[in-house]
């Protein structure tokens, strides 16, 4: 399916933040053995919103004010009010998806590393019913759905003078990730034709969220021919000796979400739409075992890491937003429509005090202090801003 216009794109959006380079998120320590490592690489909570039903996606996802025809159930719940009698909706789409991990040569030239994930799926399946002045609608939405299976190299730069954890601390590993993640809305809405000119709609929806990580992160574990009096550069191989940390997440939950929405006709051919979107968040739980792990390092030294195994968890927020739409038919053949909404991208990678205690997961240990292991700028080096979408769509009947 071709989006154009002003079409949602989650995740070009969300993608484009989150990969910084090199940003494997909730960097910390593992006191225990003392080594170094991220827990949670925030580029694996990528998202998309961009799984709309047919018309709404040919609107470029325009449809706040334009919610007559069964997709306002997933839009603006208000919209189902304009119905006279029963109506049924299906779409599906072939999707096909590019995830890209940026990285760098020790040459320092710039590689992409890129997964391409295509899969043709129901998107949208609603139907209407109609009761005096009530109208009820049920659907089920597949709002995203990905799969991601990739290798990234990244480069060992190793400073002569530091010890195997400070070398590990100032680089980032490569990284083997095979995930799925699937987010599917069930869901009823209710909506009240007030007036011929004015109604007023309610969704209440039971979210599945389905997540599925195992990743594996590698670093050299022999430097022994790394100089002792330069910088040495060699590229960390996923290999099985190289095994640094196993990282695991097997979650499927569910959550309560809910929409409110208005829509009113202005004029005989102008109408205004608004909507708020209230969705859930989820906490996972993520296993990391870091087996024994034993360096040659260049001085001829040897340090080995202890085997240890735990349990963390990580807090995923389905980000709310609320918005405004206008929509104009010109003559009963030519629909106009344009749509505000504010996304709360930024509730997506919100540091949550009862999870994470004061380990902020946006805080990137490789730009650490080396002495005092606290970050210089004592700010979070991964940031997601709220933003202002703004999408249109013409259509001719």
């Amino acid at each position: 399916m071709k989006q154009i216009f002003g079409v949602n794109r989650w995740l070009v959006f969300a993608g484009m933040v989150l990969t910084l380079f090199f940003s494997d998120a909730l960097c910390q320590e593992s006191p225990a053995d003392n080594r170094p490592l991220n827990l949670f690489n925030l580029r694996n909570l990528r998202f998309n919103f961009s799984g709309l039903s047919a018309r709404p996606a040919a609107m470029g996802g325009a449809a706040i004010a334009l919610s007559d025809d069964p997709a306002a159930t997933t839009i603006n719940p208000a919209g189902i009010g304009l119905f006279a009698r029963p109506a049924i909706s299906l779409s599906a789409r072939f999707s096909e998806n590019t995830f890209t991990e940026p990285s760098v040569n020790c040459d320092g030239s710039t590689i992409n590393i890129e997964d391409k994930d295509k899969f043709l799926d129901q998107v949208l399946l609603s139907a209407v019913v109609t009761f005096k002045s009530f109208r009820f609608a049920t659907f089920r939405e597949n709002t995203f759905d990905a799969r991601i299976a990739m290798t990234s190299a990244r480069p060992l730069l190793i400073t002569p003078g530091l010890s195997a954890a400070q070398i590990f601390r100032q680089n980032f590993s490569t990284r083997r990730t095979d995930l799925r993640m699937q987010v599917i809305d069930n869901g009823g809405s209710v909506a009240w034709r007030f007036s011929p000119k004015f109604n007023l709609g309610a969704t209440v929806r039971l979210t599945r969220f389905e997540y599925h990580l195992s990743e594996s992160r590698y670093f050299e574990n022999d430097l022994s021919a790394a100089s002792a009096s330069t910088h040495t550069c060699i590229i960390n191989n996923p290999e099985t000796d190289n095994l640094y940390m196993l990282q695991s997440i097997n979650e499927k939950q569910w959550g309560v979400g809910f929409s409110v929405g208005m829509l009113s006709r202005i004029t005989k051919g102008l109408s205004i739409g608004l909507v708020y979107n209230n969705r859930p968040g989820f906490t996972m739980q993520n296993r990391i075992f870091l087996p024994q792990f034993t360096v040659q390092q260049a001085d001829g030294n040897t340090t080995t890491f202890q085997q240890q195994d735990a349990i963390t968890e990580v807090r995923f927020k389905l980000p709310d937003s609320y918005g405004i739409g206008f929509a104009f038919k010109h003559r009963g053949w030519l629909n106009f429509s344009i749509d505000l909404e504010r996304m709360l991208y930024s509730q997506m990678i919100d540091a949550d005090a009862r999870i994470y205690g004061s380990l902020d997961p946006r805080n990137l240990i490789q730009d650490d202090n080396s002495a005092t292991n606290t970050d210089p700028e004592n700010e979070p080096d991964i940031t997601l801003e709220d933003h202002l979408q703004f999408r249109t769509g013409m259509e001719y009947i």
